[in-house]
């Protein structure tokens, strides 16, 4: 945070203390010098009795006692304890008003700052303050001060030009660099505008610009130091404001002059004037309309401990949703990895490699059934031929006996002289039949 501080565009100072002047309010002597005669005791008051002697003549007076007067209300505040405490004033001159709660309870209107009132009570001395003050019975509304009725004229003719138009309006940088602030240089206010913006977001730099907040002089004061500012092209945002106070204590804002400078103002433009109730023309035509000073502050700059906290929530919400996304996208891999792997050449290759081994092991025992059921088969037909065997029949000690190439099966087929051929286990002889015999 760069303090406020004196440029070669904006400078100020604090007044300096007033220079001592002798008051010569007693008589003096021809000479010039002041009787220096013994003061006599009897002839003393004390405060007390002389503000008790002014009481008593004002509450003697009867005109004075049940009167009736007409002025515009300002200063108007209505205390805790219910009691209204005010101003009544014209052009000339102005009397401070008190209305007990007990008769404040019976007005049928809200008093209102700029209201033109008959005030019906009467007069006497506030001892605590030596002033002499209206106690006010009954209060009648009797139409409306010039100040309010000029403040009227003034907002409803701006309204038309269109200097309170909603689109018009701009929005505020949201981390700016240099402020600006017009106010009085002495007040409380810039001290509470620096404090917020030292506090909130201390990377930002003010620059004053004082101007008068208050009587002859002001408006123009205030608006030279919009212009100023708006000038800068390193400017950001301004601020524009003061305390609170009556209406015409307030009415520096509520100047032609004024509203024109911040509505020709190239920077955002932030209004802070008064208290959270008072609103002024400066209010309107600003972009932006603060309650209070200290609230224009926190509106022209984030607040650095949130924006923090903002960052690291912002930064756990991108750690957790990373996480998730890296998470997401190792489900997603994995699945894809499974995927390629189930469609992996190699592992169709090895599993049509397995189907071809299953194959093969089918086909081997396949054969290797077929072949040992042949070879049971032929074992078999094998056994049914060799029981029909003729050699095997001839091993026997059987034998086989043929006529040429006919075998004899019948002994009558022969004749004696015949000439056969008996075949042996080994071997074969021939004969010649001598004898044919019927078994029959």
């Amino acid at each position: 945070m760069v303090p406020a501080r004196q440029s070669d565009l904006f400078t100020w100072e604090a007044d300096g203390a007033p220079s001592a002047h002798d008051d010569h309010s007693g008589p003096m002597t021809a000479s010039g010098s002041i009787p220096q005669s013994a003061p006599n005791d009897e002839n003393v008051l004390s405060v007390t009795e002389l503000t008790a002697r002014i009481k008593g003549l004002l509450e003697r007076d009867s005109a004075l006692a049940d009167l009736r007067v007409r002025g515009e209300l300002s200063g108007v505040k209505e205390h805790s304890s219910g009691h209204w405490y005010f101003t009544l004033k014209d052009e000339d001159a102005v009397v401070g008003c008190v209305m007990w709660r007990s008769s404040a309870s019976k007005l049928r209107f809200t008093p209102e700052d700029g209201l033109e009132v008959v005030a019906h009570g009467h007069v006497s001395v506030y001892e605590k303050r030596g002033q002499y003050q209206l106690y006010v019975r009954s209060l009648e509304p009797a139409g409306k001060g010039g100040l309010y009725e000029a403040f009227e004229r003034l907002k409803h003719r701006l309204e038309i030009e269109g200097l309170f138009a909603p689109e018009r309006k701009r929005p505020l940088p949201k981390f700016p660099r240099w402020i600006g602030v017009v106010t009085s240089p002495t007040g409380a206010v810039v001290r509470d505008i620096i404090n917020v913006l030292g506090r909130r977001w201390p990377l930002a730099n003010v620059l004053l610009a004082p101007a008068k907040v208050q009587g002859e002089g002001a408006a123009e004061e205030v608006a030279a130091a919009i212009a100023r500012l708006s000038e800068r092209d390193d400017m950001d945002v301004l601020i524009v404001g003061r305390g609170g106070g009556s209406l015409e204590d307030l009415w520096a804002f509520n100047e032609e002059v004024v509203a024109r400078a911040i509505a020709q103002s190239p920077v955002p433009v932030i209004s802070a004037v008064g208290h959270e109730t008072d609103f002024t023309i400066a209010d309107f035509v600003a972009d932006e309309r603060a309650p209070t000073p200290s609230a224009a502050a926190e509106l022209a700059v984030p607040d650095r401990a949130e924006l923090a906290r903002s960052v690291s929530e912002f930064g756990g919400r991108c750690s957790a949703s990373v996480r998730g996304r890296l998470g997401q996208e190792r489900s997603a891999m994995a699945l894809a990895v499974q995927a390629l792997h189930a469609r992996d050449p190699r592992r169709r290759i090895e599993q049509e490699r397995q189907t071809i081994d299953m194959l093969t092991m089918t086909l081997t025992n396949v054969i290797i059934t077929y072949i040992s059921e042949g070879r049971r088969d032929l074992e078999r037909t094998a056994g049914r031929l060799g029981a029909l065997d003729p050699h095997a029949v001839l091993q026997r000690g059987y034998s086989i006996t043929l006529a040429g190439e006919r075998i004899v099966r019948d002994a009558t087929s022969l004749a004696p002289g015949d000439t056969v051929r008996t075949i042996l286990a080994r071997g074969a002889v021939s004969s010649r039949v001598e004898i044919v015999e019927d078994d029959r």
